[in-house]
């Protein structure tokens, strides 16, 4: 064999070589992306699955609240129109009872309310962050590479985030461990 024909053989196996590489990493690029939609996908019915008990519990404590004040309200008109559970205006003991019976209701049903719209803030939040990682994939497709990256951390700082407080506002970070793991995000976004 001349060194004509075995560079020519070189050659080929070179380009044969740079072709399975390329293919390899076509196939590692698509093994990333189904994994990391296998993960979204995941992550997804979590959070459908945490908003759902969320808005379950606000069901519950909304209904006891309700029962509650039904109660303390049928108390007090019982009090008032039956005259076996009457005080007397010197009863001051008996009087300081009720009130405090009654009062002890009110506040019980306050309290079970503000829990029902704690876990319903945090249902509806949760139900929000499932829509929103079901529809992040085909939302990204048109996104050009840059703007990507920025997509992600958004998305990442909103999963990884603290549900909304009392008044709709997401608090401020508060911590390391996001901004650490936004952090590892982004690196492993620039090495892909």
């Amino acid at each position: 064999m001349d060194s004509l024909a075995i560079a020519s053989s070189l050659r080929q196996n070179l380009e044969r070589a740079e072709e399975v590489n390329e293919e390899l990493e076509k196939t590692s690029s698509n093994l990333k992306r189904a994994s990391g939609e296998a993960g979204q996908a995941s992550l997804s019915t979590h959070f459908g699955t945490y908003a759902t008990r969320e808005l379950r519990w606000a069901w519950v404590f909304r209904l006891l609240s309700v029962v509650l004040v039904l109660l303390a309200v049928g108390g007090a008109a019982a009090i008032l129109t039956n005259p076996d559970l009457r005080v007397s205006p010197n009863d001051w003991t008996g009087l300081t009872t009720k009130f405090a019976l009654l009062a002890g209701l009110g506040s019980l049903a306050a309290y079970l309310a503000r829990q029902a719209a704690v876990h319903r803030r945090t249902g509806v939040w949760a139900k929000s962050l499932e829509i929103q990682l079901d529809s992040f994939p085909a939302f990204i497709d048109g996104v050009p590479e840059d703007g990507r990256t920025a997509a992600y951390l958004a998305l990442g700082q909103r999963v990884l985030g603290v549900p909304p407080n009392k008044d709709g506002d997401v608090a401020p970070d508060q911590g390391m461990p996001t901004a650490q793991i936004i952090d590892l995000i982004t690196v492993a976004l620039k090495k892909s």
